[in-house]
């Protein structure tokens, strides 16, 4: 019997002798993946919350707002405003107010109380100089402008849009151009004016306006008719459409 428990024993222990051991190696390597996960969440959770820097054209209204003299498209300018033409024009006449101040970048959700005027002379003076513009085009004859700003402006900077009721400008392609001006996403300066003075800010909502000029379907901006499925069909309806706005 104590030989067969010596014999017992002895295998037992060849048995443990020969069993593989941790590979070192491998329990280096797992130590340091660890070490380096919370690193790489880290970096992750970093470049995730870094906002990419802005394309160029998006500075193109802070430059020209910053420095006007000798710039293209600019009509006039002073110490607090730039009058330029629209570089890719919605309307036949389309006309951009800059304000100069730069804490205004943020466009209409910027404006206080105090700013009420400041929106009451760029609508002003925008007015004076794309009418006065405009009429040397069409031979004296006057045109209806439009001043407003967008719910939620696509460039920094606070812009006013001066533009003809005729929406037919060479840039005017997509929907959604359609719609940023022939819905009430455009809002009206004076109603802006309003605004500030009743209740010292603009009162919308900038991405629930956002929300609905995505969804909005493409109407006559005369007569309300529509909807209609392409922009070709649209201008072939504005041709015959005879309502005054």
């Amino acid at each position: 019997q104590n030989q067969n428990q010596n014999q017992n024993q002895n295998q037992s222990e060849e048995t443990t002798k020969k069993r593989p051991g941790p590979d070192a190696f491998a329990v280096m390597m797992g130590a340091a993946k660890s070490a380096a996960s919370p690193a790489k969440s880290a970096a992750k959770s970093s470049v995730a919350k870094t906002n990419p820097p802005a394309a160029p054209w998006a500075r193109g209204l802070v430059d020209i707002a910053a420095d006007p003299g000798g710039k293209e498209g600019v009509a006039w300018f002073d110490e607090t405003l730039v009058v330029l033409t629209d570089k890719y024009p919605k309307a036949r006449t389309h006309y951009l107010v800059l304000a100069r101040d730069t804490s205004l970048a943020a466009g209409p959700s910027a404006l206080r109380a105090q700013h009420a005027e400041l929106v009451e002379r760029m609508a002003t003076v925008g007015r004076r100089i794309a009418a006065e513009k405009a009429a040397k085009v069409n031979g004296g004859e006057t045109i209806a402008l439009r001043a407003g700003f967008h719910a939620k402006p696509s460039m920094p900077t606070l812009h006013m849009h001066l533009v003809s009721s005729d929406l037919r400008g060479s840039g005017m392609k997509t929907r959604r151009h359609w719609n940023t001006f022939a819905t009430d996403f455009f809002k009206e300066a004076d109603d802006v004016v309003a605004a500030l003075r009743a209740r010292g800010r603009v009162d919308w909502d900038e991405e629930e306006e956002e929300a609905g000029v995505a969804m909005a379907k493409l109407r006559c901006h005369r007569c309300g008719d529509g909807p209609f499925a392409q922009m070709p069909k649209l201008f072939a309806h504005l041709d015959e459409c005879k309502r005054a706005l």
